[in-house]
Parts: structure tokens; sequence; C-alpha cells
């Protein structure tokens, strides 16, 4: 299980990095020069790495549970280490974990 952070924006779960680049760029169309960036990439352990999900998205248990929280607006967010997104979604490799938009 491996997460790459391919560029400013996107975070890949992905066997490896050639698996994470050619996945991506296959499903955003964009160029290696455009979806890899030397700057932003690097392997993320996923039992550190994290991301924010949505309260309303976890089972009561984990909503009841959660310690780490985040209030954005009105919204309310939980912070969840990808090994824990991988799990919980039973996702499969290669998929896009977690994305920043602006």
């Amino acid at each position: 299980m491996k997460v790459f952070r391919l560029n400013e924006y996107d975070w890949v779960y992905a066997e490896n990095k050639e698996q994470a680049l050619e996945w991506y760029m296959k499903q955003t169309g964009l160029e290696k020069d455009e979806a890899y960036d030397k700057y932003y990439f690097e392997e993320i352990d996923p039992n550190i790495g994290t991301t924010l999900v949505h309260i309303d998205e976890l089972p009561l248990e984990e909503q009841k549970t959660t310690q780490q929280m985040i209030r954005q607006g009105n919204s309310l967010w939980a912070r969840r280490t990808f090994a824990q997104v991988i799990e919980s979604e039973k996702l499969i490799a290669p998929c896009i974990i977690a994305s920043t938009e602006y």
C-alpha cells in the first residue's frame, strides 16, 4: 500500500510511482510535465499521511469516537490517515485518495 503526492493538487493510491503517474495521466488527460511536479512529488507513509473526511461520511460509531476534528465554516471534518481511508472505503489501487480544490 503506497500513496504518492504527484503535484500540488492530488494524492494517488497505487502500487508504485510508475503506476500512479501512468494511471493519473490517463484519468486526467494531462501530459507528464503537467501531472507530475518534482517539487511536490513524494511518497507518503499511509500510516502517517492524513486527509480530511466530512463527518457525515463516517459511520456513526466512528463519529462518536473521533478525537481530531476540524471546523471549516459550518462543516465538521475528521482527520484520517490514508491507511484508515483505504481500509474503511475498501479502495482498490490505483485511485485518487485525496485532492485539494482551489
